[in-house]
């Protein structure tokens, strides 16, 4: 709705009036442009590094009591049944 709105010639604080109802701020608005201008889209952009780790204090306890339990059973297996990857 933003982007229709800036293509129809409306600035920034023009756009906020419309949509003041929303609660739409005019830095998010100023944002959403600003990304509209430099990719085309409104999308987030592709981010540079590693995803985030999954390897929570919580997982961690879980993980260990897991082991704990089964202390012979293979790091895949648990892998699996946790649904995270083996390189924990």
């Amino acid at each position: 709705m933003i982007v229709a709105l800036y293509e129809c010639g409306k600035i920034p604080k023009e756009i906020r009036q419309t949509l003041i109802k929303l609660s739409i701020n005019e830095r998010f608005i100023s944002r959403t442009l600003h990304r509209y201008r430099e990719t085309g889209d409104v999308l987030d952009r592709p981010r540079e590094g590693c995803p985030r780790s999954v390897r929570t204090p919580k997982l961690i306890h879980a993980v260990c009591e897991w082991v704990r339990r089964n202390l012979l059973q293979k790091q895949k297996r648990l892998a699996g049944e946790m649904k995270v990857s083996n390189d924990l």
